[in-house]
């Protein structure tokens, strides 16, 4: 379900009057919806993103109030608004030193707000945010699929959700890494695979709003795509980086992959920065692993290798260069094309080679005797190492 900041919440009129008494760090909080709490087993059926409303009818003494607020911290709840002195004149100080310490939103509002004319207040606003969502989510896929009539079109559609394509952006793709493999496991309901994506649609957004004045957020399928604007202080990398770790962290056994494309400063070089982000996950998936990030400048060589190893002659290249020694690891279970592979990755140093291999300097010299012995090849001729650096990379790909 779409959320919105508890922050933007606490604009509402009626709650003009509302303080903050503990956790405004939990602000940035999202809020998907709202419940009141005013029965002692609530906490048997918080849900995560609920603001709940209580006057503490249920929780007059001091450890059910410290209950109520480390079960719903615990449980996700987006925060707790207390309308005291009907039941008691003050909130308990209990209350606030606890959701200090948990860094949890505990918010007083005034005696006169009614929670009829508060909820549906709430429910409106995050009403609203869905269909922002969606229309800023109608604008990115025009963008990066090239479907509008014009560029005058496209800018007006950025002009109205405030995205000025006249200053420089760029695109930023996150995808969930093996996501069908999920999707084919019987742990995995597909409700709690959508709440994950939820999950980690808000931590992405989160991470980006605290650094970027605008982003603008889309989900397609397993992937997030990101339309950020180019601030120039290198923080795009950083973000992305902090996103792969976070998402590895408190949403195991998940992880994550980007790519991010280059900077375009026009309408065209949108859909530009897109396909370039898209290929930069793909290739640094090839190159690092899941959990990775790139920027494509970064791996723009490999990801023209990535496209050429598509074609049959390069596959009949790659198996001409190094199909013999494709079969004997084969055949004998060793480990020749990967010691190749280190060899050209350390620059032909046998020493760095030998440590990364964690094999002996005289293991690396016999290695490398028998690929040119089953090769029929020189490798100290440039052509040939020119010739096995290339077959290597592109079998990165195959």
């Amino acid at each position: 379900m779409i959320g919105v900041k508890l922050r933007e919440i606490l604009k509402i009129p009626l709650l003009k009057e509302a303080r903050v008494l503990a956790g405004e760090e939990g602000l940035e909080n999202y809020v998907t919806t709202v419940s009141v709490a005013e029965v002692p087993d609530i906490l048997s059926w918080v849900k995560e993103g609920a603001l709940y409303l209580t006057t503490l009818f249920a929780f007059r003494d001091e450890n059910a109030q410290r209950g109520l607020v480390e079960g719903l911290s615990e449980k996700g709840a987006a925060g707790l608004v207390v309308k005291p002195r009907r039941f008691l004149e003050t909130v308990p100080v209990a209350m606030i030193e606890t959701a200090n310490s948990l860094a949890f939103p505990l918010i007083e509002i005034s005696p006169e707000v009614k929670w009829s004319e508060l909820i549906p207040e709430i429910f409106e606003r995050i009403l609203e945010e869905e269909i922002t969502l969606k229309v800023r989510g109608g604008f990115i896929e025009a963008l990066i699929t090239g479907d509008y009539s014009s560029e005058e079109e496209i800018l007006r559609r950025g002009e109205q959700i405030g995205c000025n394509l006249k200053e420089p952006h760029r695109m930023v793709v996150v995808s969930i890494d093996s996501f069908s493999s999920y999707l084919m496991r019987e742990d995995y309901s597909e409700e709690g695979l959508q709440k994950k994506k939820e999950e980690m649609f808000y931590l992405i957004k989160r991470e980006f709003e605290k650094r970027f004045f605008t982003i603008f957020t889309f989900t397609r399928g397993e992937e997030f795509i990101i339309l950020v604007r180019e601030e120039g202080r290198g923080e795009v990398s950083s973000t992305v980086k902090e996103i792969c770790e976070k998402v590895k962290e408190k949403l195991r056994p998940f992880t994550v992959s980007a790519g991010i494309g280059g900077v375009a400063s026009n309408v065209s070089g949108m859909k530009r920065s897109y396909e370039e982000a898209i290929k930069a996950l793909k290739t640094v998936r090839v190159l690092q692993g899941e959990g990775s990030f790139a920027e494509f400048k970064d791996v723009e060589e490999y990801s023209l290798l990535a496209e050429l190893s598509e074609s049959p002659t390069v596959k009949s290249f790659i198996y001409s260069t190094l199909g013999k020694l494709l079969e004997y690891d084969k055949k004998h279970q060793t480990e020749l094309v990967e010691t190749l592979k280190t060899y050209f990755s350390t620059g032909e140093s046998k020493a760095k080679t030998a440590e990364k291999l964690y094999i002996h300097l005289n293991t690396l010299k016999y290695r490398l005797h028998k690929i040119e012995e089953i090769l029929g090849l020189k490798l100290s001729d440039p052509d040939v190492s020119f010739r096995l650096k290339l077959a290597v990379r592109l079998l990165l790909f195959v």
